[in-house]
Formats: structure tokens, sequence, C-alpha cells
């Protein structure tokens, strides 16, 4: 049975192992705490992915989950670490849990080249890109929170 969290934490997980290159680098830049809510038609939106893409060149991004009422905290490398400093793009994906599959179907599956099938969008899709998404703030030093009213 796959977790209804399993897509986007794959995501979270695969985008910073991938940001974290080999060896630390504790002298980065200054990173500032972010919590927020993400809510969508009025209602808390609930294990959806917020990604927040810094407009420094080469600075990374930091992203979370939102739990059952919508909030969310980032990270860029370890849980509460927090984001760089300064002007940011945002991305907000939200699926339904991907359907299950039988083993015939993973097994078929494996043999083409499409990949697993995903939930059906729980928010308009033009959230789920930095580019199209119309999301955008700027975090400061110290503690920083950031809600997100979604419209259709």
């Amino acid at each position: 049975m796959r977790h209804p969290l399993g897509e986007s934490l794959v995501a979270v997980v695969a985008l910073t192992a991938a940001l974290a290159g080999c060896g630390g680098n504790s002298k980065g830049p200054e990173l500032a705490r972010v919590q927020g809510t993400v809510s969508f038609k009025g209602q808390p939106l609930k294990n959806a992915t917020v990604v927040f893409f810094p407009n420094q060149p080469g600075a990374r991004p930091a992203s979370g989950i939102t739990g059952e009422n919508g909030r969310f905290e980032l990270m860029t490398e370890v849980p509460g670490d927090g984001v760089v400093k300064g002007q940011h793009r945002v991305s907000i994906t939200a699926r339904e849990a991907a359907p299950e599959l039988s083993l015939e179907q993973q097994s078929a599956l494996s043999l083409t080249t499409e990949g697993a099938p995903v939930g059906k969008p729980l928010i308009p899709e033009k959230y789920f890109r930095f580019e199209t998404s119309g999301l955008t703030t700027e975090i400061k030093s110290g503690a920083n929170t950031t809600n997100f009213e979604l419209k259709e």
C-alpha cells in the first residue's frame, strides 16, 4: 500500500538530497525560520508540498509538507534549519493519493517508459510551478510567518 504522502515526501527527500551534495557547508548563507499555512477555498490544505525558490543565484530551495491544519515549516538541509533570506518564488503541489495498482498492473508498468500514476490535482496546476504560481515572498532575519490563500 502506498502512503498518501509518498509522492510528496519522495519529492522533498530527493530535492533535499540533490541540493545537499557531498559534504556539509557550515559556512553557507544565513537561514531564517519560516512557518505558515496554506488554504484553498477557505479550507486548510493538508499534505501539500511547499517549495521556496530563492532569487539569489546558487542559493538552495527550501521545502516542507503541510499537516492536517495546513501548517508547514520549511527546511533547506535538515528539519527546522530554515530558508535563505531574500526574495523567493513559491510553488505548492497537492494531489489526491495515487491509485492503488495490482501486482499485474505494477509489472506491466515496469515494462513501459511511463511513470507511475499520480493522483488527481487538488488545486489548480498553475500553483505546481513557481514560474506560473504567482506566489512570492520575502524572508527576513529571525522568524517569518507566510500564509497562502489559494484561489481558483
